[in-house]
């Protein structure tokens, strides 16, 4: 694993606005639409993008899980085509031994209750979440869950945020860090222009500030 293999991995929390970022990322690069659905999220992606996500709970006690899966899935994907890995991944160690660059969306403790707030929001609770997620005593996956299931899976989800933790290499020149507050304030995109070696334009900015816009009015 000390040749990268994949151009750009971007690492986010649920609910912090990593596939925003993800669209702008490949608009900057590829010039390509961002995406704002209805609903207000971003969840759109390339084909050439592997998503990772619901592989393993986000808690202290399963960094060992992700660091095996990141190995399992990073032979397999030689030669495959992926551009970019996207997803919930703590462990930016390997992530930098296996990618160009990495982009990673940090918060703070006065941020958890808006990220929790944005995961109610607008996702979908999944069969597969569901199942990784559920308890002894929970019944079958359906779409209408008892409240008090919602609550305790609500709950986890706060767990999850209090508990989740960056591994970071020492060396962090292939790494660029965003601040979750910062995101729609515009204040990163120099910064991501910068990163990705782009040249920064004025009309590229402006129409990147007016997709936030655009993106803030339906949030």
């Amino acid at each position: 694993m000390n040749d990268p293999m994949i151009n750009t991995a971007i690492s986010f929390v649920g609910g912090s606005r990593g596939h925003l970022v993800y669209n702008i990322f490949n608009n900057i690069l590829y010039d390509t639409e961002i995406h704002i659905l209805p609903n207000g999220s971003s969840h759109v992606r390339n084909k050439d993008t592997l998503f990772v996500a619901n592989k393993y709970e986000l808690d202290d006690n399963s960094y060992e899980q992700e660091q095996e899966y990141l190995e399992y899935f990073v032979e397999p994907l030689i030669g495959e085509g992926y551009k970019t890995i996207l997803g919930h991944i703590r462990n930016l160690k390997t992530l930098s031994l296996i990618c160009d660059k990495v982009i990673y969306i940090d918060f703070d403790k006065n941020d958890i209750e808006e990220l929790h707030n944005n995961i109610i929001k607008k996702t979908v609770l999944d069969r597969d979440t569901y199942e990784m997620l559920r308890g002894a005593d929970w019944p079958e996956y359906s779409d209408q869950l008892p409240s008090s299931i919602l609550d305790e899976i609500y709950e986890l989800n706060k767990k999850h945020f209090k508990e989740w933790k960056y591994i970071l290499p020492d060396d962090k020149s292939n790494i660029l860090k965003i601040e979750y507050k910062d995101i729609l304030k515009g204040k990163w995109l120099s910064n991501l222009f910068t990163f990705l070696e782009v040249k920064e334009t004025k009309s590229k900015m402006e129409y990147l500030h007016k997709r936030l816009d655009s993106y803030m009015q339906k949030q």
